[in-house]
């Protein structure tokens, strides 16, 4: 596979025989050669593309403010062994979470943490600016996959900042979660406070009653009969036990109350999630801009691009794009409400205290009764029995409410005090793991790296669209004529590099000369040279043949034939006339017009006096006759013409020499001029076409390890006559 230009399929030539010339077959360069080669010929490109793309990262990276990204983890929920053993607690809302704690997800946990008390709470302690609005824009909160594990990340200005916001979201989320387990045991502890002091006076009032009674009446005492005995005894349990359910009826009713504020205070549901699916809008938009822009290439075909259906054609699809690009890519096609776990906790609780109320009450009214008839045996006893037996009851029952106040106020101090959270941090953030955005280093590979990507698809991309000829390959590929020689960029070339660029120049016209022997069936006494656009460097290719040639055959005539801008007499150093226009209108002869060079065995004759039709002078027999009459006096002629594209001159000429030469310039002739100018000569009959010379082309490294290897490469035959490629 070949890139660039090779991918366009050679097309045939039908030259004047009438035979068509298939291209030449393609060499076994490997794919990775040709890529190789394509690089270092567009090494500039290349590198141009890298170190721009890389220069761009490195000054947005320095310019982009940094941000420092600060991560926490948490796992949610409890462990399974853990579950079992404390679903059997005194508190019913821990009991709720823990066994909610299976079914809740880590998505539920993640907007429990983003919700507004908790993030209202980071920012007050620590107080950062902009309020809980600001600070959830520097939050990202995500479940681990398929883990019970939430990762929360901070990101701010400055290092340290980040570490706290992570750790404090992390702190005060998991307290957070402890108060709701915790907040039962504070109502609790809250009522049991205000009791406390109302039971202990009630029993020291009722103790102080007794022993005053007692120092009044030191001989008054209780018969401990049976019956006594058995109906003391169950007037005391009643009344402990109805001191008891009152304490768990005064503790249910307080809980209740501080359940229903909570309720209140929290949403009903929370999302689940949501799906986000592609906007079905933009699809039916870009249906529509396919079909409006199949209907405007038509519409071009046939019309031009005022016409109003074009026009109109044109507004439709740019206001189909502008409609694209105002769309979302995706939309949400659902959201997900499940109910709030805590909201859900919270009513089971009142429910659950609700039937707790309703059967101490009921209880209440049983042990009264229960009370009511073990009393009547205390009623049988003499007077002052009958008081001291009743003094005695009240200081029993208000020890036993104090008493059961103060287990109930130990176990609600025990709760809250060891109240545990269904979320517990295992990673906290830490200064020596925060992130750092743009990362340097990062920034450096992944621009290197996309940058060499970017070059490579770059070059290629400047390759397809460069429809230049590269390399001898090139011409052989595209044209249906020989390469002749391949001629080596002198111009700019290091002082090092420049002998043996000289040195291979002139071997490549040598070369020429002899390829030029063996390209035609018949004599080759006049040569040709042209181009298909000026500048491709006909005018030196024509004067360093002609040199070659006198070198190797004395005795040849270098012609200007190009009538229009001669420039051969000032590369030779000599008069601008009389020359070939002169000649060709009688106002001279040939001894008189043809001058002498200072290479041996080369002469010359200049373009002479500017002519206004240039063409009429080189189309009339007099030229035929001309080339006649100097075939007489020199081996061969060698023209040197205009330009096949710009003017008509060269194929006119083309058509009374024996041969002609096209030049193409390496990098700088493109394909289809190429093939335009050989359309030009084929159309004219009688023009027998040798083949391709191309020029300043870039040689391979062993040509000049050869050439540094040879003993005297200077010496080569008039090496000091290779005319600069300047045209």
């Amino acid at each position: 596979m070949y890139f660039g230009p090779a991918l366009r399929s050679a097309q045939q030539y039908q030259l004047p025989g009438g035979i068509a010339s298939p291209p030449p077959e393609a060499s076994g360069q490997t794919d990775i050669a040709a890529i190789v080669a394509t690089l270092l010929r567009r090494k500039r490109v290349f590198f141009a593309i890298l170190i721009g793309f890389v220069a761009l990262v490195v000054l947005w990276t320095a310019v982009t403010p940094k941000q420092y990204t600060a991560t926490t983890k948490l796992i949610a929920g409890a462990s399974g062994g853990d579950v079992g053993r404390q679903g059997d607690t005194s508190l019913p809302i821990l009991n709720a979470l823990l066994a909610a704690s299976t079914t809740m997800t880590p998505e539920t946990y993640v907007d429990l943490i983003q919700q507004d008390p908790v993030v209202s709470e980071v920012a007050a302690n620590l107080h950062l600016p902009g309020g809980p609005a600001n600070l959830l824009n520097h939050i990202d909160v995500k479940p681990v996959t398929n883990t019970s594990i939430i990762q929360l990340s901070a990101t701010w200005g400055d290092r340290q900042t980040a570490v706290n916001i992570a750790n404090e979201f992390a702190n005060v989320f998991v307290n957070r979660e402890r108060e709701l387990i915790a907040g039962q045991a504070g109502s609790a502890i809250d009522y049991l406070t205000k009791q406390m002091p109302l039971a202990a006076a009630a029993m020291h009032k009722a103790d102080d009653a007794l022993a005053r009674f007692q120092a009044a009446h030191p001989d008054v005492y209780i018969v401990a009969t049976q019956d006594n005995q058995s109906g003391d005894s169950s007037v005391a349990a009643a009344q402990q036990k109805y001191a008891q359910v009152k304490v768990d009826l005064d503790q249910a009713q307080a809980q209740l109350q501080s359940v229903l504020a909570q309720i209140a205070a929290l949403p009903a549901t929370s999302s689940g999630g949501s799906n986000v699916v592609q906007n079905p809008v933009i699809g039916q938009l870009q249906t529509q801009l396919a079909q409006v822009e199949v209907q405007l290439d038509t519409a071009r075909q046939q019309y031009t691009e005022q016409y109003p259906q074009v026009q109109a054609l044109e507004e439709q699809k740019a206001q189909l794009e502008r409609a694209i690009k105002s769309q979302p890519p995706t939309i949400v096609s659902s959201n997900t409400i499940v109910p709030n776990p805590v909201y859900q906790q919270l009513s089971q609780q009142a429910a659950a205290l609700r039937a707790q109320i309703a059967g101490d009450e009921g209880q209440l009214k049983t042990l009264g009764a229960a009370m009511s008839a073990a009393s009547g045996v205390a009623h049988s006893l003499p007077a002052l029995t009958m008081q001291l037996a009743n003094l005695e009851r009240n200081a029993k029952m208000a020890e036993d409410v104090y008493g059961a106040l103060q287990q109930k106020y130990s176990e609600a101090m025990v709760a809250r005090t060891t109240a545990l959270s269904d979320v517990s941090i295992t990673q906290p953030a830490a200064l020596d793991d925060v992130s750092v955005k743009p990362n340097w280093k990062l920034n450096l590979i992944l621009a290197i790296l996309l940058g060499l990507v970017l070059a490579v698809s770059g070059v290629f991309v400047v390759e397809f669209f460069d429809n230049t000829f590269k390399d001898d390959q090139d011409v052989q590929r595209t044209l249906p004529l020989p390469l002749l020689t391949t001629v080596p960029q002198l111009d700019g070339a290091s002082p090092k590099r420049l002998p043996w660029l000289r040195a291979l120049t002139v071997e490549a016209f040598l070369q020429l000369v002899t390829a030029l022997r063996y390209s035609s069936d018949k004599p080759l006494h006049t040569l040709a040279i042209t181009s298909p656009n000026q500048g491709d460097g006909k005018t030196t290719v024509a004067m360093n043949t002609a040199i070659a040639m006198a070198e190797m055959e004395p005795k040849v005539l270098l012609v200007d034939a190009d009538l229009r801008r001669p420039k051969l007499h000032e590369r030779l150093g000599l008069a601008a006339g009389p020359g070939l226009s002169d000649l060709l209108v009688g106002e001279a002869r040939p001894e008189e017009a043809v001058q002498p060079t200072k290479y041996d065995g080369l002469y010359f004759l200049s373009s002479g006096t500017s002519t206004p039709n240039p063409v009429k002078l080189i189309h009339s027999e007099k030229l035929t006759e001309l080339i006649e009459n100097l075939l007489t006096e020199y081996r061969a002629i060698v023209f040197d013409t205009p330009a096949l594209l710009p003017v008509y001159d060269a194929a006119v000429l083309a058509a009374k020499v024996d041969g002609v030469v096209l030049v193409v310039s390496a990098n700088a002739t493109d394909m289809p001029s190429t093939k335009k100018a050989l359309q030009r000569l084929s159309a004219v009959q009688g023009v027998n076409m040798l083949g391709v010379v191309l020029n300043r082309a870039t040689p391979a490294n062993g040509y000049a390890t050869y050439y540094l290897n040879t003993d005297s490469p200077a010496a080569l035959p008039h090496e000091d006559g290779v005319a600069p490629q300047s045209s």
